[in-house]
């Protein structure tokens, strides 16, 4: 480039045919090197390169990790990957090999009536809101998983689809600092509008692979492909099923038209943003 400036990164965000690429360059002043920091709006990314699409964002979704096998057999994708930790002991050693990996780690939450029961008595519905048992729960569950990026509510039960029960999930979650938070594939009205008003970043999983992971796990990748035209993918995973980790990372296509991100991104948050003034 003129007057000394090279070309370092280049970083986007498009949906649709609309967005912002980012560029990095650096030159060199004297002893030091400034860094060049420039944004091009577009508005319709076919005049910019006809027919070429940035290729299809998708976070890959690891729920309920419990081992460190299960963890293994999972980053043999070589991918940017996010795992829902399952709250119990050695939850916290699994976060940082997480951590070590460069992966994300997020909490897992059992919210299942029975996660709220004595060995000697069940807790219904009513208990758990009139003792104000899920506060504790989810701050326990936080203490053994260590801080995480944010929440996944595993499944749509009783406690998760009515609303006096999700408010108080929400708040909870709140409680906590913490304001990502995972929804289940399938809508439920009363929890996805539950989250939206009490201001809960919130994103449905687009698929959940369980089934194809036990009956079809070669058919995943083409099935996914074959659908990414459609915004973003949020692909759940369940953890213990290395088999089909294994055959994920055989069957991956690394043609470069998947653009594998971690949950966080895909709720928004920036890998990088220059500082003011850059």
């Amino acid at each position: 480039f003129k007057k000394g400036f090279l070309f370092r990164k280049e970083s986007y965000d498009v949906r649709g045919t609309t967005g912002h690429y980012w560029y990095r360059f650096e030159r060199r002043d004297g002893n030091r090197i400034k860094a060049v920091y420039v944004r091009l709006h577009v508005t319709s990314q076919g005049a910019l390169w006809g027919s070429v699409k940035p290729p299809a964002r998708i976070a890959v979704y690891v729920d309920n990790l419990a081992t460190a096998d299960e963890l293994t057999a999972w980053q043999t994708l070589g991918v940017p990957m996010t795992f829902g930790l399952k709250p119990a002991d050695g939850a916290k050693e699994l976060a940082s090999q997480i951590e070590e990996y460069k992966q994300e780690a997020w909490l897992s939450l059992d919210l299942r009536q029975g996660a709220f029961s004595e060995p000697d008595q069940s807790a219904s519905i009513k208990d758990v809101l009139e003792q104000d048992m899920i506060g504790p729960h989810i701050k326990n569950s936080l203490e053994q998983t260590g801080d995480v990026w944010g929440f996944v509510i595993r499944d749509l039960n009783n406690l998760t689809t009515t609303v006096a029960s999700a408010r108080a999930i929400f708040a909870a979650m709140k409680a906590e600092e913490k304001r990502f938070v995972l929804l289940p594939a399938r809508y439920n009205k009363a929890l996805n509008t539950t989250a939206n008003v009490m201001d809960m970043t919130n994103k449905r999983v687009t698929y959940d692979m369980t089934a194809m992971c036990a009956k079809s796990p070669t058919k995943i990748w083409p099935h996914l492909r074959a659908n990414s035209g459609k915004g973003d993918l949020i692909v759940r995973f369940p953890a213990n099923a290395k088999r089909c980790a294994h055959t994920l990372s055989k069957t991956l296509k690394r043609d470069g038209k998947w653009d594998f991100k971690p949950l966080s991104v895909i709720f928004g948050y920036k890998e990088t943003t220059p500082a003011r003034g850059e």
